[in-house]
């Protein structure tokens, strides 16, 4: 069993793209859930995620974080123009 229990909020972004999902497969969902905690806005993640998305090593994990970011939390991407893809 995984546990990740704190951290900066720098590695716990980087964790989106590093961590093995077999040993946590919650960790993107429970992230999504609670990053409004330790982060400033949703634009953060976006931006991140996006410039990580260059990098072919991790275009996967980036593409299945942006696919549960928009279709699970959609309403963050209405109501925030500068987040929107």
């Amino acid at each position: 069993m995984y546990f990740c229990g704190q951290g900066t909020a720098d590695k716990l972004l980087q964790h989106l793209i590093v961590h093995n999902s077999a040993a946590d497969p919650t960790y993107v969902d429970d992230f999504l859930l609670t990053y409004r905690t330790f982060l400033k806005s949703s634009a953060e993640i976006t931006s991140q995620l996006l410039s990580w998305f260059d990098d072919p090593a991790h275009t996967d994990k980036v593409f299945g974080s942006l696919v549960i970011f928009v279709y699970y939390y959609w309403l963050v991407f209405s109501r925030s123009f500068c987040c929107m893809l």
